[in-house]
């Protein structure tokens, strides 16, 4: 997605509405695959400031990810406000304005952005997902597996089960 900055980059105090609804391709980040499973809709204002142009906006979405304990897809939705600052120059006084050249901002990379800032650190498909069965591999989920019955006695710490008296308190 791209923004055409010339109107508003050239007159101080112009200012100039956008919205766009766009496919964007998935995205790799830290290993991770991010897949958009809806359009993504970014919507804003972008105002000259004299020397900075200043962007306000909204970026709705639903991402497609993958459950952390029983990796069922699932679907996220995303809807995030934003305020950037972009100037022509870098500014010491002010470290968090974005660089621009020319008069197109490309707004992929502040989508990627914002996706990543705003999905949870342990993506699951609900909290009380139960995940997979070590053994077998059942997705809990869906239904109770024999194995975890037969291998309970197994487990190198089933001994400290028999530590527990449940008429004791701790």
């Amino acid at each position: 997605m791209k923004l055409e900055l010339a109107g508003v980059a050239r007159q101080d105090g112009a200012s100039a509405e956008f919205a766009f609804s766009e496919q964007m391709p998935p995205f790799t980040f830290g290993g991770l695959d991010y897949a958009f499973a809806a359009l993504v809709r970014f919507e804003g204002k972008i105002v000259n400031q004299h020397d900075f142009l200043e962007m306000t906006g909204r970026l709705q979405t639903v991402l497609q990810l993958h459950c952390a304990r029983c990796l069922s897809p699932f679907e996220y939705p995303l809807d995030v406000e934003f305020e950037e600052e972009f100037a022509r120059t870098e500014d010491p006084d002010h470290p968090d304005r974005r660089v621009f050249e020319g008069d197109v901002l490309l707004v992929d990379p502040l989508v990627e952005e914002y996706v990543l800032s705003e999905i949870p650190l342990e993506q699951l498909c609900t909290p009380a997902c139960k995940g997979l069965c070590p053994v077998c591999g059942m997705n809990l989920n869906e239904g109770d597996c024999s194995c975890q019955a037969e291998n309970a006695d197994r487990h190198p710490f089933s001994v400290l089960k028999s530590l527990l008296n449940e008429d004791e308190e701790v």
